[in-house]
């Protein structure tokens, strides 16, 4: 049984990272609030510098793979929410 996203859930995950990225949220924070299947969304999109990794256990290794937490795409798609 796959666990379907909603476009809602994708949104509340990329304005988490926009919280990282303004640190309001630490990792740690981020990490317990976070929707990984959202997330991992979120990376193939290239939105966020960030990849997921699961392991056998069914936690996750999150490592930030850019600078910033959110990519020009993530800010852009953020500036679009808040128009909206």
């Amino acid at each position: 049984m796959t666990d379907t996203v909603t476009q809602r859930q994708l949104d509340h995950a990329l304005r988490q990272f926009e919280r990282l990225e303004n640190k309001d949220i630490t990792l740690e924070e981020l990490k317990a609030a976070l929707n990984y299947q959202a997330a991992q969304i979120l990376s193939k999109q290239h939105l966020i510098n960030f990849t997921f990794s699961k392991l056998i256990t069914g936690r996750f290794i999150v490592r930030q793979t850019g600078r910033l937490p959110l990519t020009p795409f993530g800010q852009q798609r953020l500036a679009d929410i808040k128009m909206t």
